[in-house]
């Protein structure tokens, strides 16, 4: 999925510490910034189901 690009990644951002709650999105599937849709959350453990509204609001995880 991600070669094809049907995965977007953001890549280099640092996973969040175990006892943190993962706020922002590390990883979406394509479609969901105009569908909504299952994202993955920077900790690496959550997965949320999101609106496209949802999504459009949300923090991203970001590179140090």
């Amino acid at each position: 999925m991600i070669k094809s690009g049907d995965l977007i990644v953001h890549w280099g951002a640092p996973l969040s510490p175990e006892d943190v709650t993962a706020d922002a999105v590390l990883a979406y599937v394509k479609p969901v910034p105009e569908q909504g849709g299952n994202v993955l959350m920077q900790d690496c453990k959550t997965i949320k189901t999101m609106t496209a509204a949802e999504f459009k609001t949300a923090p991203r995880a970001t590179s140090r």
